[in-house]
């Protein structure tokens, strides 16, 4: 049975393990994150180049980035149907499901890494039976054995940092991934919409050009026209025919893709737009604040993953110092259940792990986390600018679809006025058809840029809302 005097010293072995790692803790401090140093300008020059630009500017504000995009942007557009199929997206997309997935694997690891705080337990319980001279004799023994690795340099603390930031970087990931859904949603969407639209218009086009034919024929029939005049004239029936192929065509590529967000194979859909969306667009904020992009995710994740990295250069660091690790042992044998809870064998024990034969070898790996690390520094800056550019280009791109909003109303306007003159020169038997044609064409061509113009600035506020980090 141990004496007073063994336990005493098992006592004493503790007391100076925990002596010794209060002396070495804190002998390794960690490195120390630091945002990498990035410009921040202080005006969008968002109304194109030359001098135009250095007069024109959006000033950078300093309010909340709460305050810029709402966090369900898309519902500020009013289209219910919208706003369903966007949830709908967000329920059902196999993509985002996948997201979630390595979020959870993440958790999971970090949870692993935080483990290693506490002591390992483990435990055994065995009984042995046997005869021996004719008498049945049972052995019975048990044992609790205790290990735990005292983290003197931080390389436990490190690696529980570094697993808790890939776990912040995988959910980040996951907004990224959910802000570029809602986007394809709301960009599919218009397009289908949109062609809807030019369906309709094509066949208003086929039905004037085939009114056109007839006129035409009619002329040639009674000698007042040639017969250049009816082939030109069924060769623009035949091209708007064409063009209804090729609009068919992208709306059902676009009806498949909308398909694959919603994770089922293509089939039709109820509730699809017949045009676009009239009425005004929302509105951006004069001054916008100078930390919106705080709340991009693809920023977010890029911080957090270089975090991740400047915790496995700690972690690195104290692999190169000794490891110091306390094992416990305690049990009972005995042939009789009273010989067991009375017969203890225990034990205690300090191991240290040096670090000599593979020390260069360590070395150099925390020289690879470092330039990993610094190379991830650009690799962040680079993602910043990016993200500048994108929001500097949207606004431009804002101004300059609403000024040629202006420009095509009135070239319309102005198409038309001349393919009625063209129109009524041919019936007068002042011209050929071709002028005539030509004018047709024009208006046809103006009336699909001022469509094409609206699906541009619908699909310019998803890109702006999304360089702003919307949805986030």
């Amino acid at each position: 049975m141990p004496t007073y005097t063994s336990r005493r010293r098992r006592g004493s072995c503790w007391v100076g393990a925990a002596c010794l790692a209060a002396s070495l803790a804190g002998c390794l401090p960690a490195s120390q994150y630091l945002t990498p140093a990035v410009e921040i300008p202080t005006q969008w020059n968002q109304y194109g180049d030359g001098g135009d630009a250095q007069t024109r500017t959006r000033e950078l504000g300093a309010g909340a980035p709460s305050e810029t995009v709402p966090y369900d942007w898309w519902r500020a557009f009013g289209d219910a149907n919208l706003d369903q199929l966007v949830e709908d997206v967000l329920v059902v997309n196999s993509q985002l499901a996948a997201a979630a997935i390595r979020i959870h694997q993440a958790r999971l690891q970090a949870g692993i890494a935080a483990s290693n705080a506490y002591p390992r337990i483990s435990s055994g319980l065995g009984l042995n039976a046997g005869r021996e001279t004719g008498s049945l004799r049972v052995q019975g023994d048990y044992s609790v054995s205790l290990s735990y690795e005292l983290d003197l340099w931080g390389k436990l603390a490190a690696e529980r940092d570094a697993e808790r930031w890939a776990a912040r970087a995988a959910e980040a990931e996951r907004e990224a991934i959910r802000m570029t859904l809602i986007g394809d949603t709301a960009k599919h969407y218009w397009q289908i919409g949109y062609l809807n639209h030019e369906l309709v218009r094509n066949e208003a086009d086929i039905a004037n050009a085939q009114r056109t034919l007839a006129i035409v024929r009619g002329r040639h029939e009674a000698g007042a026209a040639h017969g250049l005049d009816v082939v030109r004239a069924e060769q623009g029936v035949a091209t708007l025919d064409a063009l209804r192929l090729n609009l068919l065509a992208q709306r059902t590529r676009h009806r498949n893709d909308l398909a694959i967000l919603l994770d089922r194979p293509p089939q039709g859909w109820l509730h699809e737009p017949g045009h676009l969306p009239e009425g005004y667009l929302p509105g951006v904020p004069d001054s916008l604040p100078a930390d919106l992009l705080s709340r991009r995710p693809d920023l977010r994740k890029a911080e957090f993953e270089l975090r991740q990295l400047l915790a496995k250069i700690n972690q690195a660091r104290a692999e190169l110092y000794p490891t110091f690790s306390l094992t416990g042992k305690a049990g009972r044998s005995s042939a009789s259940l009273v010989g067991l809870l009375s017969n203890p064998i225990d034990g205690i024990g300090l191991g240290v792990v040096l670090p000599l034969l593979d020390w260069g070898m360590r070395q150099r790996g925390v020289e690879v986390s470092r330039d990993e690390y610094e190379a991830n520094v650009a690799e962040f800056r680079k993602t910043w600018y990016t993200a500048l550019a994108e929001v500097d280009s949207a606004l431009s791109g804002r101004w300059q679809l609403e000024q040629q909003k202006s420009l095509h109303a009135l070239s319309l306007e102005r198409a038309q006025r001349a393919e009625g003159l063209a129109r009524a020169r041919f019936v007068a038997g002042l011209s050929d058809v071709q002028p005539w044609l030509d004018e047709q064409k024009q208006v046809r061509q103006l009336q699909g840029a001022c469509a094409k113009n609206r699906l541009d600035r619908l699909n310019n506020m998803v890109t702006l809302y999304k360089a702003l980090g919307g949805g986030a």
